[in-house]
């Protein structure tokens, strides 16, 4: 077989040809120069066969070595010997495969096994590196973890030998996976997070986690790694090489509802309020005491006068505001007065502890004339009535004016034009004197130079006249005008005890407006001192029996003052001179005071009591210190609850002062509709407007020692005189030297320190000045009281 193949066998025949004979003898087989083998010749041949030849061209050559007959001799071929085929199978052990694993490649060369090679493998077309060998069982393995993930063309190449030829694998397509990461992915309450758990996420791709929080939530924050990244609605994990986490948290939206209610009340709560989403909190408003819901605006429409509002399911911000109105009772103004207020009154004339008479103080007038004159530039007017430069007093048209007389009564206007004839000119003002105006004379001017003759009168169309304001002591002179305290016979503070106790327990019944005045002040003062009951005076000397007056320097007790001026007030009211109800009005200072929750009346009762202590084991006991305080700052903040500035309904026929403001605006007083309040109906005992006939008082003290006050009533304004005269009618002490006094009340003073003890004389002599107008004198007026003089 010429050619063979590799491991074939191969049979070599050498013959020997003889034509004399048979040879006999050996023949040697050579492969070039190594011998295959000595083979005896059979006949004329011989034969070798071998499967020792390798691949390639071999020089066989047969010996024969030659015997006795014959010589040796040789010949020679040339063999053959082609490669033995071989083909290749490429194997993955894991196919696909995930990136990072090992993956071995096995190239298993087939045919006979070969006797050795290399084999190279080769990954998309590239050497990765050094060539594999045969093992003896003819495969040629490479373990790789280094493949890149996607597909990769795989193939083997044989080398071969010098007995087996090359051979190229099968082609693998080796698939390298991604290897997987893990992200786990949670969510707090309020939300979710997706994808969620333990996400698988491949070698270097992105994974896309969507942050969705629930209705009335919102994403608080982001966690990655433990790390916050913000509060975002979504994150991605780029180019995944590790394990994450990632977490997300939500808080519950919160919105703001702002409450604010007006003066006068409450809205609960109050403010900018936190709510959180889906709540649906209710807002209470409420007014203060004598004060209601008047309209309640959410987000600025009305919803009506409701006291509750609830909002409901709350997904925003929102706003409510409530404003309040005085209900009822309690926009009724009332009027109370304090003490001092009373004490320091004064009349329109400044009189002090004087009522204002109603006797018209001012005349309000308006007129008009008529310019006669051409070129007329000026004006001149005299009035019979001085003119009040503190109230309006105008032209028109305007003028410029000046007066030219201290009197006020003579004035000249100066216009800015000329007037023509026909031209009215209208002057308004007031008059200082409760008598009807008249212009007694007028005339035109021109640049200062009268032009034409005198006028008289003028057209008024308004010509009246005006009382004055009443003051304070005018509601205590009508309390007693008017019989308020008729049924105590004056104004009492305590307990009238003279028909059983006089000689144990002391109290003030004041039978004259004039009497309470004096207790609330005198020349010392006012009702100054520490608030007790009627114990002793200051001199120490028990208090008992009926005191018409107790003056502040005798005892100075500020709870007797307020009392007093508490019950003016009480009786004012009742009276009507004041807002009727006063006195039913409730206490409540939102403490635990014990005198809460009682009617104002009440508490004068109260005080009565407290003022007449009680007896206990034949000791007048009174009440604590704390308890006279608590009194006193009681009634102190009721006294001055609605005092302030006076104002009248009337006054020119009977006395009605206007409130001072709203119950409304009184905290710790409410109304009373559980009682109708009292009613006095008024009876007139005295007439206050009525003339006063002239009076000269007994002095008092009497007997003194060494200071008297001597008192006198003057009907009109007068020239007063009085003087003291001991008993042989010597002249002793000038008092009032014919002084011009007002008229109402007056008093003096008497000093006895220097001289002795008796009877002295004093004398009053009263001449109402002429009246300027008319011209007339009036009567002479004269009185004569004795006092006594006691050291």
């Amino acid at each position: 077989m010429n050619p063979s193949t590799f491991g074939q066998n191969v049979t070599f025949k050498a013959k020997v040809d003889n034509a004399s004979g048979t040879p006999t003898g050996n023949v040697t087989f050579y492969d070039g120069a190594t011998s295959l083998g000595n083979v005896s010749l059979a006949g004329d041949s011989a034969q070798l066969s071998t499967i020792a030849l390798t691949g390639g061209s071999h020089a066989i050559k047969a010996v024969y070595g030659g015997n006795a007959n014959f010589r040796s001799d040789s010949t020679s071929i040339t063999q053959t010997v082609n490669k033995d085929p071989t083909s290749s199978l490429l194997t993955s052990s894991l196919n696909p495969s995930t990136f990072g694993q090992s993956v071995t490649f096995k190239d298993s060369v087939h045919g006979s096994v070969p006797d050795g090679g290399i084999v190279v493998f080769k990954f998309d077309g590239a050497d990765p590196g050094d060539s594999v060998a045969l093992n003896g069982s003819g495969v040629a393995t490479v373990t790789l973890s280094t493949l890149t993930i996607g597909t990769h063309q795989v193939q083997a190449f044989y080398g071969g030998t010098g007995n087996f030829d090359t051979s190229r694998s099968n082609t693998v397509s080796q698939i390298v996976k991604p290897d997987t990461f893990t992200i786990a992915a949670s969510a707090g309450p309020g939300g979710s997070i997706a994808p969620t758990g333990a996400v698988k996420v491949a070698r270097g791709s992105n994974q896309v986690f969507a942050v969705n929080p629930s209705g009335g939530y919102h994403i608080d924050t982001v966690f990655v790694d433990g790390s916050r990244v913000d509060s975002m609605t979504s994150y991605t994990f780029q180019n995944v090489s590790l394990n994450h986490t990632i977490h997300a948290t939500f808080a519950i939206d919160t919105y703001t509802i702002t409450a604010s209610a007006g003066p006068n009340g409450t809205i609960t709560p109050l403010g900018a309020v936190q709510v959180n989403a889906g709540q649906s909190p209710s807002f209470s408003i409420t007014g203060n005491s004598g004060f209601r819901v008047a309209d309640v605006l959410v987000d600025g429409v009305s919803v009506g006068r409701v006291t509750i509002y609830t909002f409901s399911n709350v997904l925003a911000n929102h706003t409510i505001s409530a404003s309040l109105e005085v209900s009822g009772a309690y926009s009724v103004s009332y009027r109370s007065f304090r003490a001092d207020s009373i004490a320091l009154a004064r009349d329109n004339k400044g009189k002090l502890g004087m009522y204002v008479r109603r006797r018209p103080d001012k005349v309000d007038f308006s007129l008009f004339v008529v310019n006669t004159s051409s070129g007329v530039t000026d004006f001149h007017a005299d009035f019979s009535s001085s003119i009040d430069t503190t109230r309006p007093f105008f032209t028109m048209p305007p003028s410029s004016r000046s007066t030219r007389d201290q009197h006020l009564g003579r004035w000249d206007f100066t216009f800015s034009s000329a007037l023509a004839i026909g031209d009215t000119v209208r002057i308004s003002g007031f008059g200082t004197n409760g008598r009807i105006q008249r212009v007694t004379r007028y005339f035109w001017t021109r640049n200062g130079v009268q032009i034409g003759p005198f006028h008289r009168g003028g057209f008024f169309t308004r010509n009246q006249l005006k009382v004055p304001m009443p003051n304070r002591v005018n509601a205590l002179a009508e309390d007693f005008a008017f019989y308020g305290f008729g049924s105590t016979q004056g104004l009492l503070v305590g307990k009238d005890r003279s028909q059983d106790s006089a000689s144990s327990y002391g109290w003030l019944l004041s039978g004259r407006w004039s009497d309470v005045l004096k207790t609330l002040s005198d020349r010392t003062g006012f009702q100054i001192g520490t608030p007790r009951g009627f114990g002793v005076f200051v001199t120490g000397r028990p208090i008992v029996r009926r005191q018409t007056r107790i003056s502040p320097a005798k005892f100075g007790d500020v709870l007797l003052a307020d009392i007093i001026a508490l019950k003016v007030s009480i009786v004012a009211s009742a009276l009507q001179k004041t807002p009727l109800g006063f006195g039913e009005l409730i206490y409540n200072d939102g403490s635990s005071n014990p005198l809460n929750g009682l009617m104002i009346k009440e508490i004068a009762h109260v005080a009565d009591s407290l003022m007449m202590g009680n007896y206990s084991g034949g000791i007048h006991m009174f009440a604590s210190e704390p308890s006279y305080l608590n009194l006193d700052t009681t009634i102190q903040k009721i006294n001055s609850a609605f005092e302030g500035p006076l104002d009248t309904v009337k006054f020119s026929d009977s006395l009605r002062f206007t409130g001072v403001r709203p119950l409304a605006d009184v905290p710790f007083l409410r109304s009373n509709s559980s009682i109708q309040p009292e009613r006095l109906h008024p009876v007139q005992v005295l007439n206050l407007d009525a003339p006063v006939e002239f009076e000269l008082r007994q002095n008092y003290p009497n007997p003194f020692n060494p200071t008297t006050t001597i008192e006198f009533m003057l009907t009109n304004p007068a020239v007063v005189t009085l003087k003291v005269y001991n008993i042989v009618g010597q002249e002793i002490a000038t008092l009032i030297d014919n002084q011009l006094m007002q008229d109402g009340e007056q008093a003096a003073q008497f000093d006895g320190s220097n001289l002795a003890s008796g009877v002295y004389f004093y004398r009053i002599t009263a001449n109402q000045p002429a009246n300027d107008d008319e011209e007339i004198q009036v009567n002479y007026l004269t009185s004569v009281k004795k006092m006594m003089l006691i050291k």
